[in-house]
């Protein structure tokens, strides 16, 4: 199970556009942020992930802890969320494809993060499971857009979105269970 806080990245005040646009489309409510209807990218597919409509791919939408990058990468592999897998961590362009420079939301007091709200990064910078050379992978900063590929330290954390290619096979069975 994957616990978070929800956030509302219109909290705040609203500000008016237009008095036929405000009255016909934006308001605020308890904070939230409301657009005109237009197509979503990302369906939520269960409690704790969403499907890319354009990619196909499922991905955690909360975050999560910051970790080093082999601990990212054990703990996407043995991920088994709503009872699928294997996840894996994502290439630096699947990673690169969530960033949107027309979606803004908090990144802990940083500089707002890029991204659409349903994925929650609660922080700046993500391990992609693609290499730069031995000893170097690339992360993602979700402020700017900008890709890095340090030296790995012991001390280097990021954090990590887990990804799924939805054509993989049916969910994993509990350990235990009958099949």
């Amino acid at each position: 199970m994957i616990t978070h806080r929800t956030r509302h990245p219109g909290a705040g005040a609203c500000l008016a556009l237009g008095a036929a646009l405000l009255l016909s489309s934006v308001g605020c409510n308890r904070g939230t942020r409301h657009r005109p209807e237009v197509p979503h990218r990302f369906a939520q597919a269960g409690p704790h992930t969403v499907v890319d409509g354009d990619t196909g791919l499922r991905w955690i939408r909360v975050s999560g802890e910051s970790r080093s990058w082999d601990e990212a990468k054990a703990w996407c592999e043995t991920l088994t969320t709503e009872g699928r897998g294997p996840w894996r961590l994502p290439s630096i362009d699947e990673l690169r494809g969530l960033y949107d420079e027309s979606e803004t939301q908090d990144c802990n007091g940083e500089q707002p993060c890029r991204v659409q709200p349903v994925i929650e990064l609660g922080g700046p910078w993500f391990w992609s499971g693609s290499s730069a050379g031995v000893g170097r992978r690339y992360y993602l900063d979700f402020r700017f857009g900008t890709v890095f590929s340090p030296m790995l330290k012991p001390g280097l954390r990021r954090r990590v979105l887990c990804v799924l290619d939805e054509g993989s096979p049916a969910p994993v069975a509990n350990p235990g269970s009958p099949a």
